[in-house]
């Protein structure tokens, strides 16, 4: 992804995020989010495609989709999950925050909290879908 690129999506990123919080309505807010979750994953992995530890899925397209698929349906038992027991929630994110994926990206390691990432995720997911279909905007 070009530079010029990168920029754009963190800037738009950084809208959805604040539009999270200063949106005047519940769907507007809900929506913000889900932007939100989509547009970070795609920023993050487009900063980290050319590390060494995803050769295997830059080679191997299909392997790629079938990760990508495995963490879309992870994101989607653990939100429906989260909406079931929403106490859960704090549990799983304390959980989650021991594990780091070490990441070699611009010549240095990152350790990212990749199972923390997927949490969030849920947790976006589960807060946001019922919002967009409540038929009352001022939903909780």
């Amino acid at each position: 992804m070009s530079h010029a690129l990168e920029v754009i999506g963190i800037i738009a990123a950084a809208l959805l995020a604040a539009g999270c919080i200063v949106a005047t309505s519940t769907r507007a807010r809900a929506a913000a989010a889900l932007g939100a979750l989509a547009l970070a994953p795609a920023l993050l992995v487009s900063d980290i495609w050319d590390s060494p530890q995803l050769h295997s899925l830059r080679d191997r397209p299909s392997v790629a989709a079938g990760a990508v698929m495995l963490g879309l349906v992870a994101v989607a038992a653990l939100a429906w999950l989260m909406v079931q027991r929403p106490a859960l929630v704090p549990l799983l994110a304390v959980a989650a925050l021991p594990f780091r994926i070490p990441i070699s990206a611009g010549g240095s390691t990152a350790s990212l909290l990749l199972p923390l990432y997927l949490i969030v995720a849920a947790g976006v997911l589960a807060y946001a879908v019922p919002r967009l279909r409540a038929q009352d905007d001022d939903a909780p």
